[in-house]
């Protein structure tokens, strides 16, 4: 079970706390221990050749190769950013944002799509041709998406999930309600989002077709390069499209797009926070004391 969500997963996060390295049980040391559980994630991803990120909690020390056992020396060597538990969802959003960069995703005329944000949050829009917005992953109910990613992104339709990491690709559905996904760039992996069908990996130049009841086995073929020219010329005459932060108007702070901010704006609450804090002001000088004569 370990094993298969660790060879799925693209980033493995070692999260380092103040008794990381110090824990110990009747046995002696936690990590000195081959069954130890941290231990056997970590030396999992490394045999799967995982990208392993060691993550510090409110200022607990980075390892120091020495204190690891051997099989872990490489984490000594990694950059460990740190997260404050006291403000965890702001500091690790944030820290994925840094390690994993932004989605570009455009939409053409008359689609529709409900948008899922980090935490959970969904809000069902109608997007308008040239439309670009940042998300973690997209359900699309009409019409086409081209779609730019780093990290790991999902696009879907009520038939077929395709999940992609680092590439260019277009997702559309069809009027008949079928799906059809084409790659540019890098790989698709494609299934049935009712698990009839799954693990078809397309490279570039290739497309998938599946009808709308995920039942049939899907046709794989060569892509248009028609379709393929017009995502990419889509993605790259679109603009940079706005951040989704936080956004301090006066003196109150709300969640808000960055190009819909009137005030100062910032991807980190934080930060958003402290800009709406009034500034003191200086306290006025007590005239010097002389002494009485």
């Amino acid at each position: 079970m370990i094993v298969g969500r660790i060879a799925a997963s693209d980033v493995l996060l070692a999260v380092i706390g103040p008794t990381w390295l110090s824990g110990r049980n009747e046995r002696g040391r936690w990590l000195d221990q081959p069954d130890d559980p941290v231990r056997f994630e970590i030396e999992t991803a490394q045999a799967l050749a995982k990208r392993i990120i060691p993550v510090r909690i409110d200022g607990a020390a980075a390892p120091v190769a020495h204190e690891l056992p051997s099989t872990l020396e490489t984490l000594a060597f990694a950059n460990a950013p740190e997260v404050r538990m006291a403000s965890f969802d702001i500091d690790f959003e944030e820290r994925v944002r840094q390690l994993l960069g932004e989605p570009r995703v455009a939409f053409g005329p008359r689609s529709a799509a409900v948008i899922c944000f980090s935490g959970g949050k969904r809000g069902a829009v109608t997007l308008s041709e040239n439309t670009r917005v940042r998300v973690g992953s997209i359900e699309a109910f009409f019409g086409p998406v081209w779609a730019q990613v780093c990290g790991f992104f999902e696009a879907s339709s009520s038939s077929v999930v395709a999940g992609v990491e680092g590439t260019r690709f277009l997702f559309e559905v069809r009027p008949d309600r079928s799906a059809y996904v084409a790659v540019a760039e890098g790989i698709v992996n494609c299934r049935a989002r009712n698990g009839e069908w799954r693990d078809l990996r397309l490279q570039a130049s290739e497309a998938l077709r599946s009808d709308s009841s995920s039942n049939a086995w899907p046709t794989v073929a060569t892509a248009d390069p028609r379709e393929l020219r017009d995502a990419a010329v889509t993605l790259d005459r679109i603009p940079n499209a706005p951040a989704y932060g936080w956004c301090c108007a006066n003196g109150q702070i709300s969640q808000a797009w960055q190009n819909q901010c009137a005030g100062n704006f910032s991807v980190n609450r934080g930060i958003a926070e402290s800009a709406c804090r009034p500034a003191e002001r200086p306290r006025p000088r007590s005239p010097p004391a002389y002494p009485v004569r």
